[in-house]
């Protein structure tokens, strides 16, 4: 291994608590995959960087005109094919929810709960709170029917709280 291949991926243990040893085979995983679903590793990289690029340009947004339940439809068959048991849907939902928020103004907020597993969210303006608290309760009733799953939501205007 190169010394920068190792040290990207020893600062990349240092940020996420993983061995080389796990974070290269994690690595070694990734590039399989990805080999094995045809990509072309250098188109994939441009469009990687293109994302960063607008995402942190802040130019990607949900279009808000589509019905709720169409993305959560579309999220919950993903969530579904990639997760087998109850809590590795919940840690990929969790992860999505997240990920969604950088494209509708939202943001998580660190606020500590003592009824379970509890996360909230804050948005800019209250359109984007009611549709993401739509997705979350359309997504809740597709996983339930697999998962056994029960979410409560409530949102506060601008403000998204969801219990497991």
């Amino acid at each position: 291994m190169s010394d920068e291949a190792y040290s990207i991926i020893k600062s990349y243990c240092d940020a996420s608590g993983k061995t080389i040893y796990d974070a290269t085979n994690e690595a070694i995983m990734v590039y399989n995959r990805l080999l094995s679903l045809g990509v072309n590793l250098s188109l994939f990289l441009t469009e990687l960087e293109l994302y960063k690029l607008l995402k942190q340009a802040e130019v990607l947004r949900i279009n808000l005109e589509i019905p709720p339940e169409t993305l959560a439809t579309y999220l919950g068959s993903y969530l579904m094919a990639r997760s087998v048991s109850k809590s590795t849907v919940l840690n990929n939902m969790f992860s999505i929810l997240n990920l969604l928020l950088d494209f509708m103004d939202g943001k998580p907020l660190p606020i500590p709960s003592n009824n379970g597993n509890t996360f909230t969210y804050s948005f800019k303006n209250e359109k984007a709170a009611i549709y993401f608290e739509n997705i979350i309760e359309s997504l809740a009733k597709i996983l339930n029917e697999s998962y056994s799953l029960s979410l409560k939501v409530k949102r506060d205007g601008t403000v998204v709280r969801v219990t497991e």
